[in-house]
């Protein structure tokens, strides 16, 4: 079977092979009438661009790096549904590696997408520090940043491509709820205190409203773990012992807010009879727990495409009106908060 070429595409559509090329690679210069017959060339042959050819010549390869934080938290999975969605419809692959919650481990990963010829990189969830940036910079690759943690040496330096929700306004807003249904002793647990995103952002929005409110915190709730089931059900354990109990636990995440329901449960109380429980980030665990975990809801689908959008963007050189983007977050209250 003969192996369909531009050639065969030009030839048939009646103009120059620079032409086809040129309508083939989306670029201008090329009257509709001769864009619309090489396309209907295109689609009567059934004309498939040789993707080596194609990345040989450009000097693109059509894949985009993406380092992730950490693959088992389900918090990313339809991050990455949506940027890999998006990639997909560009005609782009993804090419991924996990970081196992080791920042630090991130120059490395960039030195190897560079050596593998990746066409730009989006970090998700991981910690961007001014050395990594130098790295990319170096490297000339482009980089989108998706619920990532950014130094501010770095934002007050460099022109920044991000997709994220407002952190501290989410925060806020479900602290204010909490308070409105008449919680006052809230307990909260946190990330890893080293995190500048999701456990400082998270944490300045919980005491602005409980300030805002005349409402005293009490420095012995206030806990850090580490995003996982098991950081918030030892925390929880923690703040059990003590002498006095909170009538609500606000969890930064919702893998240490089924942690924590664990632990209040096993120790005899009822959720939310006892003690309610707040997570964030709205992934489908919480749904299924019981009771079913409250949560704020981060918009990840929609996160992972429009920073797989921007990187794309980014490495076809187009405008990009909108370099920060800044999502929108909602609140659920279920089953696992209870009205004072």
């Amino acid at each position: 079977m003969k192996t369909i070429t531009l050639k065969d595409v030009a030839k048939k559509a009646g103009v120059g092979v620079g032409t086809a090329s040129r309508v083939l690679n989306n670029q201008a210069h090329v009257s509709e009438d001769k864009r619309q017959r090489v396309l209907d060339a295109i689609e009567a042959l059934n004309y498939k661009p040789d993707a080596i050819a194609r990345s040989l010549k450009s000097k693109k390869t059509r894949n985009i790096g993406v380092i992730l934080n950490d693959i088992t938290n389900p918090f990313y999975s339809k991050v990455f549904r949506g940027l890999e969605t998006e990639a997909k419809a560009s005609d782009y692959s993804i090419v991924f590696v996990d970081l196992f919650l080791q920042d630090e481990d991130a120059i490395g990963e960039i030195l190897s997408f560079y050596r593998s010829k990746v066409d730009g990189i989006i970090f998700i969830g991981s910690t961007v520090t001014s050395e990594i940036l130098d790295h990319c910079q170096k490297f000339d690759m482009p980089f989108v940043y998706a619920s990532a943690s950014i130094d501010a040496s770095v934002t007050s330096q460099n022109m920044i491509y991000s997709v994220d929700i407002d952190n501290e306004k989410a925060a806020y807003d479900a602290t204010n709820a909490l308070i409105g249904l008449g919680h006052k002793d809230i307990a909260l647990i946190l990330g890893p205190i080293e995190d500048k995103n999701s456990t400082y952002s998270r944490k300045i929005g919980f005491e602005k409203a409980m300030t805002e409110h005349g409402i005293t915190i009490e420095e012995d709730w206030i806990c850090y773990g580490d995003f996982s089931y098991d950081s918030g059900y030892s925390v929880m354990k923690e703040i059990l012992k003590g002498d006095k109990i909170p009538t609500m636990v606000f969890a930064i995440s919702d893998l240490m807010a089924i942690g924590a329901t664990k632990a209040i449960l096993e120790s005899g109380l009822n959720v939310p009879k006892n003690v309610s429980v707040m997570g964030f980030d709205g992934i489908k665990n919480g749904e299924y727990n019981y009771p079913e975990i409250s949560t704020v809801v981060q918009p990840r689908y929609e996160m992972g495409r429009m920073a797989c959008e921007k990187i794309i963007s980014l490495i076809e050189k187009k405008e990009i009106k909108e370099p920060v983007t800044i999502l929108e977050h909602t609140l659920a209250l279920r089953a696992s908060v209870k009205k004072l």
